[in-house]
């Protein structure tokens, strides 16, 4: 395996030399060798030691690099060897699960590599090297399921942490795998312990999915198999709807139910991330929203109401069934405000007829989806077509698209022009009346009624005309101007 040896750089060297010297035997383990087998270069170094206690190995890695000892008395560290380059050192170790709380950690360096392998998720996992003799340990037929492309765990510690369900569907995803029979059938098992996996751990292996899966519906296929989907009642619904139900919709052989047709948006949905060379950031945002797409749809037609001329209906099931999604992946806040606008508004052009929009509908769009953006919306919309019958209209909302290009509110909505200072220099006091008017008037430049600010100075005279003189006002004008003639 001098394959292997090639790819070590020297830092990690003589991170292995300090740990040899102290008397350890450090392996290369995990992602590390599973990459490289792969011929992909791997950056994930993770070294196992056996034969040194946690004081020891703390000790002999200080020696290397910067330790931040992030678990040492589970036998975890990490160690900074370079400038955004820090790696995982650890002594092999027990899990267990501790009711809700999740998982605890036993260190145990007196363990041997086949018993710690044999802890490990899957095979293609359960891998390691020796950098010093040069062999490949693979006692559960890791490289035979690498090549095959399957997914199959170790054995019964598996079910220590019931996260590695969650983990089976990302790496599906992420490498197009499929699930052994048998790990099919144990994972199910697992289902009942879905509540003692803490929510951020939960979300890190969506994201995973959302931003590694070069084919997403593997990996939630794999969560329709193990009946781990039931964990999420709006995803189990989407396979209780059929495509013919949706408006618009024709079914397809590959694509029966919206369940179906998810999974063929969230594929298209990784095409036109790549296509456009979007960054993660506005790639999870494109996925997160197309996962959730139809939503309010199924939601509205299960409820008995399929009609699509409640937009307003449309969008409150879609927010409603979306928000409770994204909270039990314990999606962060600032991914889910964005998703949820898409979500509502992704019918928005079909509500309209197909009509070519006019500049009101699409400046008043732009302010909806905030903070999201129509560029993003439009990007969705093309997903959604894409993935469904109608596949010669390629991109059936560009039209809105390059309106709002023209407008100046593809990518936010357009700043208002009458402003707080405007009202005082009219001689308005402060007050609850100041936000309804700039809202008034913001929805008035949306209509299209004023576009500078001149335009918005008229706007607020003929919205609130000067006050009439009073009385008292009118009298001591009178008697100034009749002393001025009398002079």
């Amino acid at each position: 395996m001098d394959i292997f040896k090639k790819k070590i750089k020297s830092e990690i060297w003589n991170l292995l030399d300090h740990l040899r010297q102290a008397g350890g035997r450090p392996l290369l383990v995990g992602g590390w060798v599973r990459d490289h087998l792969r011929g992909i270069d791997s950056h994930d170094e993770d070294i196992e030691v056996y034969g040194l206690n946690p004081e020891a190995l703390k000790q002999s890695v200080e020696k290397a690099g910067q330790v931040f000892a992030v678990g040492v008395s589970f036998g975890v560290l990490k160690v900074r060897l370079g400038p955004g380059w820090t790696v995982d050192v650890s002594l092999p170790r027990r899990e267990s699960i501790q009711g809700p709380r999740g998982l605890i950690f036993t260190p145990d360096p007196n363990m041997t590599p086949q018993e710690a392998a044999s802890r490990r998720d899957f095979t293609i996992n359960a891998m390691a090297y020796d950098p010093f003799t040069g062999d490949l340990l693979d006692f559960f037929g890791g490289q035979d399921d690498l090549r095959e492309g399957i997914l199959r765990h170790v054995g019964p510690a598996f079910a220590e942490d019931p996260l590695r369900v969650l983990r089976g569907m990302q790496f599906a995803a992420r490498w197009e795998f499929r699930m052994a029979p048998e790990t099919v059938e144990f994972c199910a098992g697992l289902r009942e312990y879905y509540n003692t996996i803490a929510g951020q751990r939960v979300w890190g292996e969506w994201q995973k999915l959302l931003l590694k899966g070069r084919k997403p519906s593997a990996g939630l296929t794999i969560l329709e198999q193990t009946g781990w989907r039931g964990l999420y009642p709006v995803l189990e619904r989407l396979a209780a709807v059929p495509l013919l139900a949706l408006p618009g919709k024709k079914a397809e052989p590959e694509t029966q139910t919206a369940w179906e047709h998810t999974l063929a948006a969230m594929d298209a949905a990784v095409e036109i991330c790549k296509r456009d060379k979007l960054e993660d950031g506005e790639r999870e945002i494109i996925l997160l929203s197309t996962l959730c797409h139809e939503f309010g749809q199924v939601q509205q037609i299960l409820s008995g109401r399929p009609s699509l001329a409640s937009g307003h209906r449309l969008a409150e099931m879609a927010e409603d069934q979306t928000e409770k999604f994204l909270q039990s992946i314990d999606c962060p806040h600032n991914l889910s405000k964005k998703a949820l606008p898409l979500v509502n508004e992704y019918m928005r052009h079909r509500l309209e007829g197909h009509k070519r929009p006019d500049a009101a509908k699409v400046r008043h769009l732009a302010v909806r989806l905030a903070p999201a953006s129509i560029i993003q919306w439009e990007r969705l919309v093309e997903i959604c077509a894409r993935s469904g019958d109608n596949r010669r209209r390629k991109r059936p909302a560009l039209a809105w698209l390059k309106l709002a290009l023209e407008l100046g509110c593809a990518g936010q909505p357009v700043a208002p022009l009458l402003l707080g200072r405007h009202l005082l220099e009219a001689g308005l006091k402060p007050g609850k009346r100041f936000r309804v008017l700039l809202d008034e008037a913001y929805a008035a430049q949306l209509d299209g009624l004023f576009d500078t600010e001149e335009g918005a100075k008229e706007w607020l005279f003929e919205a609130v005309p000067p006050d009439p003189p009073q009385p008292e006002e009118e009298a001591l004008t009178d008697s100034i101007l009749s002393d001025a003639e009398a002079n």
